[in-house]
């Protein structure tokens, strides 16, 4: 008799294993999805805008830029991403030396601002001319207090915007307004947020 009462205990003892196990394997998947997703493409080295400012890159070692627009609703995670992207070259070498001393202009981090807009995004390419290329993402935001540009600038060959380092820059506005065909006319200028206007005096 106790032989046959241990039977079902066996049975669902079993199927909790193999449940247990199912989930594991599930458990391991996501993870290895998320691990992908936050690390791969991401390669160890200072970002673009560190380059510039140590002075280890120059004006003259940029070899091209181009602008790209991101159409998705996603960031783009590896080379065939960026690569179905439209996107347009940047042909004077004013507007790249232009772009190049904004750029090392930017300060590490990100301010307060109040109740910020996003007026437009875009992705900038820099090849330089020792084989290196980066991918700068920039979002611009307009408030009460003006414009500003949002800047997460990957290293060298990291296509996984994860891996980016944040800034902030004023000054580079007025350049992507002038170059990024993508820019949207109704962005020109930033929109002031509204303030609720004071509740009446109950006195």
């Amino acid at each position: 008799m106790s032989g046959l009462q241990e039977a079902p205990a066996q049975g669902n003892t079993r199927r909790n294993l193999w449940v247990a196990a199912g989930l594991a394997v599930v458990l391991i998947g996501v993870g290895g999805v998320l691990l992908q997703m936050f690390y791969f493409g991401i390669q160890p080295g200072p970002s673009f805008v560190d380059q510039l400012q140590s002075g280890k890159i120059l004006p003259q070692d940029v070899s091209r830029v181009d602008i790209l627009k991101n159409a998705g609703t996603t960031w783009p995670f590896t080379e065939q991403d960026y690569a179905a992207l439209p996107r347009v070259t940047v042909s004077k070498q004013s507007e790249v030396d232009a772009l190049v001393s904004a750029l090392a202009a930017s300060a590490a981090g990100r301010q307060f601002h109040n109740h910020p807009g996003k007026l437009h995004g875009g992705i900038l390419r820099v090849d330089v001319h020792s084989g290196e290329h980066y991918y700068i993402f920039y979002a611009v935001y307009g408030d009460a207090g003006g414009v500003f540009t949002d800047i997460k600038a990957n290293s060298a060959n990291s296509t996984n915007p994860n891996g980016a380092e944040t800034f902030e820059n004023v000054g580079i506005v007025s350049w992507i307004r002038s170059n990024d065909p993508w820019y949207p006319a109704s962005a020109a200028s930033p929109v002031p947020m509204p303030f609720p206007s004071p509740l009446p005096s109950t006195k």
